[in-house]
């Protein structure tokens, strides 16, 4: 039976839902030492083991400017 999924539902959560296997976390981070800030990107490189319309990822205090999935087959989503 496929189970359904809802965003209230990992709310507040730390950690990433169980059909959300993270397999490697790439980062590439620059500090500003006088402003107290870095920029940087991130490459997650997720298994998605079950039928979903979303994936929450916590990002507290994070300006995120550009996000984009790529799924098995090579196609670019980009929200």
């Amino acid at each position: 039976m496929e189970e359904k999924h809802y965003i209230d539902q990992f709310k507040g959560q730390t950690r990433l839902p169980n059909f959300a296997i993270p397999k490697k976390y790439e980062l590439h981070l620059t500090p500003n030492l006088s402003s107290c800030t870095f920029s940087g990107t991130v490459q997650i490189n997720l298994t998605i083991n079950e039928k979903t319309k979303f994936i929450v990822l916590n990002s507290l205090e994070l300006v995120i400017q550009n996000t984009w999935f790529t799924n098995s087959y090579g196609k670019v989503s980009i929200f």
